[in-house]
This record gives structure tokens, C-alpha cells and sequence, in this order.
């Protein structure tokens, strides 16, 4: 048993890095005399440092079906990298503004940890079906290119081209263990972060939150410094021709960006941790327009068994211009502002809250809770976003 995780197979193959096992089978349900479900792989490779593993012509033998699910490939492992998220197996259900009711199904696959990708599947209430694929290649010298194409029934065709090229992502990392952490990394945008990042972005049509957006492109440079007493310094500056489209009217403008922040953390203790940041916004857009922003930020973690809150209040400097595009100014830091969080866990449930709230204007920015139930060995999740409107159903196995 690996956490978790109940694992049987016919050899096992140890290595420095990983551990390989043949006709092996896996499960994370407790009851391993008849599991509600159970998963036979012809092989399997497991990462203990990551917390992950990866599974090769797989059968699913679900309790109640009388015949297997073949599956190429799997992947389970650490949240951190949403392999999970992307191999549930069940589908999401949920409610929004934009596609009314909807049920969405996402599975990942795995070619090789330089050929990754997602098959996404869907039917909503005012958008109709949808399918597509996202797929990540990686090359050597830290170059990756992402593909993502989707075709939605009301809209017709919308997707990205992204070509990255990243620097000094782990000066110690080489040859297979620095192309691991590259595939990890595509799985999530929460991944680890490297140094430096160059990106060029093609993008048609993709949703943000009720509009329609393009880049025709848009060329991005990020970087990420760590100060001798652990402070963190990020800046990031991008040019892009925008496309912005809503309800069949259009707006086009040409935008350059630079974002900084810098966070420090003055006090940590068993208690209580504080980390002040500072954050800075710039746009300048065509025609002489601007805008831009600058916020310092302190937030206070308390370390309290089953809560663990974080409260934190962000304090506007100056603000100046506004942005042409709705989609850039919907749901945007503008003001003054209260932030509260926690996490609590007792027993099989868990509660996640968060929330944004706007001294000025009196309302939240944001302000979402998520409830989550631990069964025999799957979870159900329940998910509100109040501002949004945005409702979900997610279940997983565990």
C-alpha cells in the first residue's frame, strides 16, 4: 500500500529515480477482498519523489458493470499537478451564466514525458456539444510547445497555439528527472515555476469570461528571482494585438503590459506567519490610453488546528486610466480590499472558503465555497462561486 493507494504486480524493477511494475493492478478502495473498483495495467512506473505514477494499457473493472474499460493510459498522483483533476473518470456537472447547465468530462493521456495531453468532452444547456484536445510536447533545451483546439456548437472552432522556451527551470536537474518536471508542469499552470519564460501565443475566439478573445499574437517574457533572505521578485511584460468579441460587435486594440510584485515574509512563527507584497499593473493601450495600478498587500496566516485561516488587506496606492477591454476590467482588483480564507477538515468532510471584499463599493470581488465528502474510495465535491454565479458537481476517485 502506497498512501492511499493499493498496488499488486507480477515483478517490480527498482530504480534510482522510479520504480517500474509489470501486469500489476491497482486500487484506492479499502475493501480489497471485492473493490468497488479496480485498475490492471500492463505497466506501471512510479515516481515516489513526486508522489506519482504513471500506468500503461489499463482495464477498468467497475462493480457494477460486467465488462472492462480500456483505457491507453493513466495517471494518478499528487493535486499539486491536477493529474487527478484531469483522470476522474466522471464527469463534472454544474450551472453558469454563459452555458446554463452543463457536463463536462476531461481524461488525460500520457505518450512519453515529452508527449502529454487532455481529451475534453461536453454538452451544455446554451452552448450545445463540444469536444476537444490539448496536447504538450517538450523538447530538449527547454522548449515546449501546447496545442489546444476545441470545438463548441454554437461557436464554432476556438483554441491556442503556445510556444515557451524556459530557462534555468533546476540548475541540478538533468536528463530524464528535468523533462519529468517539465511534464508535470504542463498538467498545471500551479506547477513549478521556472526562472525565466519566453511565449508566443496564438490564440482564436477562447472564452474569458463573457467574451470572446483573441491574440494576433501576443509575446511574453516572465521572471522569477528569489532574494538571499527569502524574498520573491516577479516581473512580467508582454505585447499583444487583442481581439475582444460579445453579442456581435467587436473591439481591436494593441496593448503592452508589465507586471511586477515583490512579497517578503517578515514573521514566522508556530503562531502566526505575515508576508507584506507589493503589486504593480501597467497597460498602455493605442490612442494615448492607460492603465495602471498599485497595491500593497499584507496577509496573515494563523495556524489553528482545523481552520488554518488567512486574512490579508490590500491597500490601493494609485490608480489611473481603465482598461477599453470588458473582459481585462470584469472581476479586476480595483479597490481597497478585505480577504479572508480557510480550510477545515473533520473526519471524511472538508470546507473550503474564500472570498475578496471591496471596501469602496461594498460587494465581493470574489467569494467561493467549496464542500467536499470522502466516501469509501471516491469524493464528491460541491462548488459556488457567488459573483460568477457558478455552480459545480465534481466527483473523483481517491
Amino acid at each position: 500500500m502506497i498512501q492511499r493507494l493499493f498496488v499488486s504486480a507480477e515483478s517490480i524493477h527498482v530504480h534510482p529515480d522510479r520504480v517500474s511494475l509489470s501486469n500489476s493492478s491497482f486500487s484506492t478502495c479499502t475493501d480489497t477482498q471485492s473493490p468497488h473498483y479496480n485498475i490492471s495495467a500492463r505497466k506501471i512506473t512510479l515516481y515516489p519523489q513526486w508522489g506519482l505514477f504513471i500506468s500503461l494499457g489499463n482495464q477498468i473493472r467497475l462493480s457494477f458493470l460486467p465488462f472492462p474499460i480500456y483505457i491507453p493510459t493513466y495517471a494518478y498522483g499528487s493535486k499539486e499537478y491536477s493529474i487527478i483533476g484531469q483522470n476522474t473518470l466522471i464527469p463534472d456537472i454544474g450551472r453558469n451564466e454563459l452555458e446554463g447547465v452543463f457536463v463536462k468530462h476531461r481524461t488525460g493521456y500520457y505518450l512519453s514525458h515529452a508527449s502529454t495531453g487532455t481529451f475534453n468532452l461536453g454538452y451544455s444547456e446554451h452552448l450545445g456539444g463540444m469536444i476537444g484536445l490539448t496536447h504538450s510536447f517538450i523538447f530538449k533545451g527547454g522548449h515546449q510547445l501546447r496545442l489546444n483546439g476545441l470545438f463548441i456548437n454554437q461557436y464554432g472552432s476556438v483554441g491556442h497555439l503556445n510556444y515557451m522556451k524556459r530557462w534555468q527551470f533546476n540548475r541540478r536537474s538533468r536528463g530524464a528527472q528535468q523533462t519529468l518536471r517539465y511534464y508535470l508542469s504542463s498538467l498545471s499552470d500551479q506547477g513549478l515555476v521556472p526562472e525565466s519564460t519566453l511565449s508566443v501565443l496564438l490564440q482564436h475566439r477562447e472564452l474569458v469570461t463573457l467574451y470572446r478573445v483573441s491574440y494576433l499574437p501576443l509575446i511574453q517574457f516572465d521572471h522569477r528571482a528569489m532574494s538571499p533572505k527569502n524574498g520573491t521578485f516577479n516581473w512580467r511584460v508582454n505585447a499583444a494585438k487583442i481581439l475582444e468579441e460579445h453579442d456581435g460587435s467587436s473591439l481591436t486594440y494593441d496593448r503592452v503590459l508589465t507586471n511586477l510584485s515583490f512579497s517578503k515574509p517578515l514573521l514566522r512563527s508556530k503562531l502566526l506567519n505575515m508576508v507584506p507584497s507589493f503589486q504593480y499593473f501597467g497597460r498602455w493601450y493605442r490612442q494615448d490610453q492607460e492603465w495602471q495600478r498599485l497595491f500593497g498587500r499584507t496577509e496573515f496566516q494563523l495556524h489553528i488546528p482545523f481552520l488554518s485561516p488567512k486574512v490579508s488587506y490590500t491597500h490601493r496606492f494609485f490608480i489611473s486610466g481603465q482598461s477599453p477591454f470588458q473582459f481585462e476590467r470584469d472581476y479586476a482588483l480595483n479597490e481597497h480590499e478585505i480577504g479572508l480564507s480557510f480550510q477545515s477538515q473533520f473526519g471524511d468532510q472538508s470546507i473550503q472558503f474564500s472570498s475578496d471584499f471591496q471596501q469602496e463599493s461594498k460587494t465581493f470581488r470574489t467569494l467561493k465555497l467549496t464542500a467536499e465528502r470522502l466516501f469509501h474510495c471516491f469524493s464528491v465535491a460541491l462548488s459556488w462561486e457567488h459573483v460568477q454565479k457558478r455552480f459545480s458537481l465534481s466527483a473523483s476517485l481517491k
